[in-house]
């Protein structure tokens, strides 16, 4: 006499649609992962290998595909277990992330922040207050009077308008623009996109004479002049300084 084996009960119907619309922000999470890789391969904001984003199409497409799959074929309670298992590893990526970006101090602002700078007659200010991403500082040296332009990583919109208001408020300054990624390294030396936007934004102020920037491995000059406007060139420096062994902060 055969034995009747029994059946796994049927988890409940709120759990099957749980892990139905779980598997289906999977597929379309991967689909979005595919077109933004294929807009970063034609669209490149910054020097990254396309072979990077080839992968991420690659695992986009895969990742749809195994989502599909297990939307379709997968039984009740392995899609309940698995979908358990997605949704608690996007919430613990999540939860770091924001506990990253909303609970760590930020130490810049924190130990060279507007408040340190504040009774220094140098110090010109801040585009946000309390916050001295970007700040400005002026001095005179030799007879000629200078504006420092310090701007945060892929400065937007706004922060280039006070940029710009700050060349035109300060136009007998000579000026200077410091941000951290302004030229690449290749065989043109050619600006970064966020390197591109400062330029554009500020290219017109004849009183913009030099621009510095780090982030690559080297060390070079390039000069880009505005033939356009008849503006003085624009000599833009590029210096590695993380690992250098006589960089001293004083």
């Amino acid at each position: 006499m055969l034995k009747e084996i029994d059946k796994p009960e049927e988890p409940p119907r709120i759990a099957v649609k749980f892990a139905n619309l779980v598997f289906v922000l999977g597929i379309l999470f991967s689909i979005l992962l595919v077109v933004y890789a294929i807009y970063k391969i034609y669209n490149p904001l910054e020097p990254v290998s396309p072979a990077f984003y080839i992968i991420s199409m690659l695992c986009g497409g895969v990742f749809a595909a195994l989502f599909g799959l297990g939307l379709k074929r997968l039984g009740n309670n392995l899609k309940v277990n698995l979908s358990v298992l997605f949704f608690t590893a996007g919430i613990a990526v999540y939860g770091f992330e924001t506990y990253f970006e909303f609970f760590i101090k930020d130490n810049y602002n924190t130990y060279f922040g507007e408040d340190r700078f504040t009774d220094r007659n140098y110090y010109g200010g801040v585009y946000a207050k309390k916050i001295n991403d970007n700040n400005y500082t002026v001095f005179s040296a030799s007879g000629m009077d200078f504006i420092v332009i310090n701007l945060d990583w892929e400065s937007d919109v706004n922060e280039l308008k006070w940029a710009e208001n700050l060349l035109q408020t300060y136009s007998r300054h000579r000026a200077i623009v410091v941000s951290h990624f302004i030229l690449t390294y290749d065989a043109n030396d050619s600006f970064s996109q966020q390197g591109q936007n400062i330029y554009n934004a500020l290219k017109d102020n004849p009183n913009l004479f030099l621009m510095l920037s780090g982030h690559e491995t080297v060390e070079y000059i390039c000069e880009r002049i505005y033939i356009t406007k008849k503006v003085a060139p624009i000599t833009t420096i590029i210096v590695y300084i993380h690992s250098s062994p006589t960089f001293r902060i004083v």
